[in-house]
């Protein structure tokens, strides 16, 4: 006789469960995994696929003690067979309710979420509400994440990989419940197995009905790689690499390396290397056992008792279960139908591991990779057709296909550019509504770059097939950096904006339309400012005119230095200021002439010195000095100074000559300190008395005409040069013309040739009266007038070349 065998029960909607008998089933369980159950049974009742499909249904298992433990689940397939006799024979399978999430493929952003938030927003959204997020870790929030043509399940365990999550299902009357945690501190004992014994395999045990059983038990342990290094980049720590180590195994050797994605810290890169290490760990050493016990759940905690080997006498944690049994044989036995049916049996084998070792779920880096590019929109919450950047220039965007609302379509992403680096750029921003293509760093959905800016029907070129040989930059306000590459007038490169109306072209006036022959053109509205740190030179061939319609001002801290090869044409028709603060220094190797119509005004507040080297002329019809201190005139040994306290005039010889009378009136005294004092014409004043041969007004312009006869006469007779012999013909016309310009003409002589008249120093006395001898002091410091002597040097073409002197007689002057 056979020993029968307790099968579960199964409950389906739309059939009497009574009517149901279960031939056949398989199922699996373990930690972070789906269960399913494929069951076999038979049923006097016609079922169909529609009362089932998708619903709820329940596999129940008797307990060992009393009672029973469901397994629920949602039929997910169900398969018609031949039957048995009377009996409607099926195969169904049953799947937790969240397995809908594996039909649930989406493209969804998700911004500042943790993994945790996002798993329940996920599960909340495919309505799945018997779920219990037990964490002992704090899970950072997740700037943004990508969810691409992937299912809803697959998206969320892969997650829970990377953050070290694992779940399993708990089972009460209510339904399964999906239990989410990152640590084994979490975990639970089994609901209906507290402890379980070692016992060796007999039949009877199986029958014992209080024993929960273990037998034919494998510990099975494995080598392992000594340690894990994790490698990854963070664009914004990008110095160097994170590099994180983990110990799997220190008795083993052998190495794992990773480079993983979308680390944002060396403290995650360290947690992912720690959870690989874990998830090695785990595998370690590992107990399978088959047991009779109903319903062993992974995910909970089972005390092993009575095993010989005193180190699994310890509380183990659950890792996977797998069940089966089977009583065809037996119903076959009874009724027409397959022959060679195996015997009766039930089995439940499970895997389990020391409770103290942490359990994670192998990182199978699962993640979807996109091979293409992405056609995406600039994005942000502000208005249209603007820039808005972060503080490190990145941007938001939206994917074209999506329906985000403004500024939620990504978190800030990078935008590639042709040229960056450590605060230099060449970086064109893009406005809101500018379509970008989208590319992923190693294919992740969660590492988006905007590539650059591409052309639409809303958003056109503006080079095209009738402006191609352009390139350059016209921006949305109209700041314009063009080239124009053609061959021809407008060839060149032209920079404009229009603010202030300003425009720079190189090459030529205008780059769409020449009008003038140019190679360089600036035109602007407003104020132009140069700053120049060191030299400015300019270089003109031909001709420079500058036309200014207001002031021209110039500073020049140093040196300032012109020079021209031509003429120097200068006009101002208002006021003209100089300010010197340092030496002014002029050179002219020809004429100058100053003319001025209005008001002369100097100042001077330090030492003024003129120095000329020929005559110095000066005319005017008045010619006023003033000085708060003195005036002094200084010519070789004579001297004149004029102060507040009086005039004194110190000479060898002081000749007085006046057309008419020579009055020297002082309420003082005047001194006359001289060897000698020779006085002509008639001198009357207190109780001096009348001196000369003869006297009265009409002598004296007959000696003054006599006097100069003698010096002229005397001036030719001595001359060694055409210019000196000149002079004296001009003294001696003057004093025929009159004795008004006999004067100037002495001063002319004076000044002009001083080398030449000193013959003259040894004296002369041929003058009635006894004149003085015609000194040089006699004519030298008088210097005021030089037209007689200029016309006459013409009139005897003595006048030459440089100096206005003969080459002939240019050897004179230089003695």
């Amino acid at each position: 006789m056979k020993t029968q065998i307790v099968m579960p029960q199964l409950e389906i909607p739309g059939a009497n469960t009574s009517e149901i008998i279960v031939l056949e089933f398989e199922g699996k369980q373990a930690i972070s995994e789906l269960y399913q159950f494929n069951i076999e049974f038979v049923s006097k009742s016609l079922i169909l696929a529609k009362q089932v499909i998708n619903q709820k249904a329940q596999l129940i298992f008797p307990k060992k003690i009393s009672g029973t433990t469901p397994l629920h689940g949602e039929v997910v397939s169900f398969t018609q067979l031949d039957g048995i006799d009377e009996y409607y024979r099926y195969k169904i399978s049953l799947m937790p309710k969240v397995n809908r999430l594996l039909h649930t493929k989406q493209n969804e952003i998700f911004l500042k979420k943790s993994i945790p938030q996002i798993i329940k927003k996920i599960l909340d959204k495919n309505g799945i509400t018997q779920v219990e997020l037990d964490l002992m870790m704090e899970h950072q929030p997740k700037a943004f994440i990508f969810q691409y043509n992937e299912a809803d399940w697959n998206f969320i365990s892969r997650w829970m990989e990377r953050e070290g999550l694992f779940y399993y299902f708990s089972q009460d009357k209510n339904g399964e419940k999906l239990v989410i945690t990152d640590s084994n501190s979490t975990l639970k004992n089994n609901q209906d197995i507290n402890e379980i014994y070692y016992q060796s395999y007999t039949l009877a045990s199986e029958k014992n009905p209080t024993a929960n059983l273990v037998y034919n038990f494998q510990l099975t342990t494995k080598a392992l790689p000594q340690k894990v290094t994790v490698k990854s980049y963070n664009h914004a720590q990008s110095s160097k690499p994170y590099t994180s180590k983990a110990i799997i195994d220190p008795q083993s050797s052998g190495e794992v390396s990773f480079w993983t994605e979308n680390v944002k810290s060396n403290k995650e890169n360290q947690q992912i290397a720690n959870f690989i290490s874990e998830s090695y760990k785990c595998t370690k050493e590992i107990l399978t056992g088959i047991s009779s016990g109903s319903l062993i759940i992974p995910g909970t905690i089972i005390h092993h008792q009575n095993f010989k080997i005193a180190s699994l006498n310890i509380p183990m944690l659950i890792i996977e279960s797998t069940y089966s049994g089977s009583q065809k044989g037996s119903f076959l036995s009874i009724h027409s139908g397959e022959e060679h049916s195996p015997e009766d049996y039930f089995k439940c084998e499970y895997r389990a591991i020391d409770k103290s070792i942490a359990y994670r779920t192998a990182l199978q880096e699962s993640i979807p990779r996109i091979h293409g590019l992405f056609p995406a929109f600039i994005d942000h919450e502000g208005n249209d057709d603007t820039v808005q950047i972060n503080s490190k220039g990145m941007y938001k965007f939206r994917f074209a296909m999506s329906d985000d609302s403004p500024g939620k379509g990504s978190a800030w992403v990078r935008k590639m550019e042709s040229y960056i680096g450590d605060q230099y750029a060449f970086d064109m921003p893009l406005r809101k509504g500018d379509e970008v293509v989208i590319g992923f760093q190693f294919g992740n959905p969660d590492l988006p770059i905007i590539l650059g800016a591409v052309s639409n029907s809303t958003h056109r070129n503006i080079i095209t097939s009738n402006s191609q040989n352009y390139m350059g930059l016209y921006t949305k306000e109209n700041n314009v950096f063009i080239i124009n590459e053609q061959d021809g007038k407008t060839k060149g490169i032209q920079f404009s904006t229009t603010n202030n109306n300003t425009t720079m072209v190189l090459g030529t006036d205008n780059v769409f339309n020449s009008q003038l022959d140019a190679g360089y053109c600036l035109r602007t509205d407003n104020n132009v400012y140069q700053s120049i740190g060191k030299n400015s030179v300019t270089d003109i061939a031909n001709h420079h005119a500058v036309s200014i319609g207001g002031d021209h001002m110039m500073s020049v801290s140093g040196t300032s230095s012109n020079t021209i090869y031509g003429a120097d044409y200068y006009s101002c028709y208002g006021a003209r200021s100089v300010s010197v603060l340092g030496l002014d220094f002029v050179s002219r190797t020809g004429a100058i002439i100053d003319s001025t119509s209005g008001f002369q005004v100097k100042l001077g507040g330090g030492w003024r010195y003129e120095q000329d080297t020929s005559t110095s002329l000066k005319t005017a019809p008045d010619i006023m000095q003033e000085a708060e201190v003195s005036i002094s005139l200084t010519v070789g040994a004579s001297s004149i100074t004029i102060t507040e306290e009086g005039i004194t005039i110190t000479a060898p010889t002081i000749d007085l000559v006046s057309e008419a009378a020579i009055t020297l009136a002082t309420d003082a005294t005047i001194n006359l300190a001289s060897a000698d004092v020779n006085i002509l014409g008639n001198i009357s004043g207190g109780p001096m008395m009348e001196l000369g041969a003869t006297g009265g007004e009409p002598a004296g312009p007959l000696k003054a005409v006599a006097m100069a006869q003698v010096m002229a006469d005397a001036a030719m007779k001595a001359a060694k040069s055409s210019p000196l012999y000149a002079a004296g013909v001009a003294t001696w016309s003057s004093a025929k013309q009159g004795f008004t310009a006999t004067t100037e003409a002495f001063v002319d002589m004076g000044s002009a040739f001083k080398s030449e008249l000193k013959p003259l120093q040894t004296g002369i006395q041929k003058v009635k009266g006894g004149i003085a001898i015609a000194k040089q002091s006699a004519i030298y410091p008088t210097i005021s007038y030089g037209g007689y002597f200029t016309s006459l040097a013409a009139k005897y073409q003595l006048l030459g070349q440089g100096m206005s002197i003969p080459k002939y007689e240019a050897k004179y002057d230089e003695d």
